[in-house]
């Protein structure tokens, strides 16, 4: 890559920088999903310089003679399209998060997450946990969940959050992030059980 176009994130990298601009924003008074929009949106601009100078080596790779330096152009300018359209996907479920939320509920975190094969966004709120992805969307409010769990590390991280009569089970989540998720969701049904409790 040239030394002018530097590298732009990935799916993941980007909504996590977004899920660090909602957890920031709690603390400064800001609209959290505002913030997130704004991180996903450079990270779009960024994209689009990596998809553009794929364009220009593979253009510049194709003046030559027919071989692997052209293969290798066409190669880095098709994964340069599919992590631009990855992060493009992620926009669209921050518009669907905004039309799902009731008016004073408020993002508390969220991470990049797997849910029945489907990606997407899970999101913790003030008063339910969400998943949200193109063709699927589960909720669960706190005073239904009766236990979230933590299994697997590394690579195979799963939260389980407990609900009569299943579960809803969300996977592809880094360890830390799994955690930090159970945390908020175990704060927040502590909250609403010592509320409904008055």
């Amino acid at each position: 890559m040239d030394a002018g176009v530097p590298p732009a994130p990935t799916r993941q990298e980007a909504v996590e920088a977004a899920a660090h601009a909602v957890r920031t924003a709690q603390f400064t008074d800001r609209d959290a999903l505002m913030a997130a929009r704004r991180l996903l949106r450079d990270a779009e601009k960024a994209h689009v310089r990596v998809v553009r100078d794929a364009e220009r080596r593979l253009a510049t790779a194709r003046r030559g003679p027919r071989g692997a330096a052209v293969t290798a152009a066409e190669h880095r300018l098709a994964d340069a399209r599919a992590a631009h359209r990855g992060v493009e996907d992620v926009r669209p479920l921050l518009r669907g998060l905004d039309d799902l939320l009731h008016g004073d509920e408020a993002v508390l975190d969220m991470t990049p997450a797997l849910s029945a094969g489907h990606d997407g966004v899970l999101v913790a709120t003030s008063r339910r946990v969400l998943f949200l992805a193109p063709r699927r969307t589960v909720t669960r409010a706190y005073d239904d969940i009766t236990a979230v769990t933590v299994r697997g590390r590394r690579l195979g991280t799963r939260l389980i959050v407990s609900t009569p009569p299943d579960n809803a089970v969300f996977s592809g989540l880094p360890p830390q992030r799994a955690t930090d998720i159970a945390n908020v969701v175990r704060e927040r049904i502590a909250a609403t059980h010592a509320t409904q409790d008055r």
